[in-house]
């Protein structure tokens, strides 16, 4: 009788403990370190989120706005089962956990997350977080806060936007977009601002794809209260170039370099910087982003856009007026008329 009594508790014991497991794995957690001899597989996960269903359902993203690939999940004693691949798991609390890839015993992983809850109620909220749009406060997106889409035909914000677009580019010059618009706290969307222009067309073709995903969008939560977002939409289209050919004499295809000559990365990230100093009404600082960013390209006519609106605010009528004229002589002088 008393053995059988102890089978019982001992039984009812593990399966509290397996269900107490499943509690805390629920939620959200992101990669804070990574252990590993393999230094390539170090370089690849620059950026890592698991998201734990209560359905045996998980998600795998490399991307911190996309909610990733969906798996399935099992969780046997110490054991993570994601579909093929077993995971031991060597600390699981409340907001934090480690994991292990027992499937690479020659080259040991060791992944630990923090949960994302967690993330956001240390995260220290500075002024270069946010700015002011009519007494609201907008956060700019980052790894922490940014609005969820909810995909269509699997598709992430970017993709379904693109896939909505009329008329593309026809690649045989280099372009680059950059639009943004503010995601409200009842998940619609509002003041789209095309801030890269393209051409009439395209910049009107973009601000119609965007439109359309109103309402398909969930506002992020800071400290229990949802927030308004800044989501960025951006587009790069490289120029390709001309071959004769893709099929060498031997069949054999040769691989097509594009490489960014207009608009190389730098360009974007102080380019972007400039537009979040601008909505801060920092607009010495935008001016000063804008004037590097025409020294990285010979296409300057959207950087004098973006002076033009910091003159504007600095009051400086002179040189508003000789930017101004430029655009107005420009392939953007459609800008004006809105």
């Amino acid at each position: 009788m008393y053995k059988t009594l102890f089978i019982i508790l001992f039984q009812l014991a593990i399966t509290s403990v397996v269900a107490q497991q499943r509690q805390l794995l629920l939620g959200t957690w992101i990669k804070t370190h990574l252990e590993t001899n393999n230094s390539q597989i170090a370089a690849d996960t620059k950026y890592l989120k698991y998201t734990f269903e209560n359905d045996g359902k998980f998600y795998l993203s490399t991307d911190y706005d996309d909610k990733g690939i969906e798996y399935r999940y099992k969780l046997i004693g110490d054991i993570l089962e994601l579909n093929d691949n077993k995971l031991n798991i060597i600390s699981l609390e409340n907001d934090y956990l480690i994991l292990e890839d027992i499937g690479e015993t020659n080259d040991p992983i060791k992944i630990y997350f923090t949960k994302m809850s967690k993330l956001l109620s240390e995260n220290t909220i500075s002024q270069n977080d946010y700015y002011m749009r009519d007494n609201d406060t907008i956060y700019f997106e980052n790894e922490l806060i940014y609005p969820e889409f909810e995909k269509k035909n699997n598709k992430t914000s970017d993709g379904y936007i693109l896939s909505k677009m009329v008329g593309q580019i026809n690649g045989k010059e280099e372009s680059y977009s950059f639009a943004t618009f503010i995601v409200n706290t009842n998940g619609q969307i509002s003041n789209i601002d095309i801030m890269h222009h393209i051409g009439n067309k395209y910049d009107s073709n973009l601000i119609k794809a965007i439109e359309k995903t109103n309402g398909m969008w969930t506002s992020p939560t800071i400290n229990g209260k949802k927030v308004n977002v800044l989501k960025e939409i951006t587009y790069h289209y490289p120029k390709i170039p001309n071959l004769p050919s893709t099929v060498t004499k031997n069949y054999k295809f040769i691989r097509v370099e594009t490489q960014a000559e207009k608009f190389q990365t730098k360009y974007q990230l102080f380019y972007k910087e400039a537009v979040k100093q601008y909505l801060r009404g920092n607009m010495k600082s935008a001016l000063n982003l804008f004037m590097r960013c025409e020294n990285l390209t010979d296409e300057k006519i959207n950087t004098i856009i973006g002076m033009n609106k910091c003159y504007k605010e600095l009051n400086d009528s002179e040189n508003y007026q000789n930017s101004l004229n430029k655009i107005q002589e420009s392939k953007f002088s459609y800008i004006l008329k809105d």
